[in-house]
Formats: C-alpha cells, sequence, structure tokens
C-alpha cells in the first residue's frame, strides 16, 4: 500500500477527525453513505500508522455492514499519546 501522507492528517486529528482508508472490494462511494449512519470503530486504545481497525456502519434501515480500514498516519505520536 502506497498512501501519500501529508501536515494535513495531523491537523485533521487536532479538530477531531480520523483519517482512514478502505481497501479490498470496499469504497465509500460504493457503500453509499449519506452521512446518517452510525460507525462504531474498535481499536483506538493505542493506535498506530496504518493499524487495520474493525468497524461496523448501521444504516437507517438498521442493516449493517462491517468493514476494516486502515489509520491513515505518517508516524507514531499523534493519537492516543502524551508525547
Amino acid at each position: 500500500m502506497n498512501y501519500r501522507y501529508s501536515d494535513s492528517n495531523v491537523d485533521a486529528l487536532v479538530m477531531g477527525v480520523l483519517p482512514l482508508v478502505l481497501t479490498g472490494s470496499f469504497s465509500w462511494e460504493g457503500l453509499s453513505l449519506k452521512g446518517d449512519e452510525k460507525v462504531t470503530i474498535h481499536g483506538l486504545d493505542y493506535p498506530s500508522p496504518r493499524q487495520q481497525l474493525q468497524a461496523e456502519i448501521e444504516f437507517p434501515d438498521s442493516s449493517a455492514k462491517k468493514i476494516k480500514p486502515f489509520i491513515l498516519l505518517r508516524q507514531s505520536g499523534y493519537v492516543g499519546s502524551s508525547s
């Protein structure tokens, strides 16, 4: 996997946005996200760059999809760290 990292990742985290990337058969467009979904992300206790997380998207019609996004960060220490 080759991704372009930038300081905007750090800025996003400061604003409370976790940059994620999907792989495999899932894409944000393919999931038809509208903004009214409930997303639960597991594994954020000690996040690290390129860590694969477990997430579940619950749609308004009560259907759900499980996905495995990766954290899009370039180095440790930005999230969940006091350093």
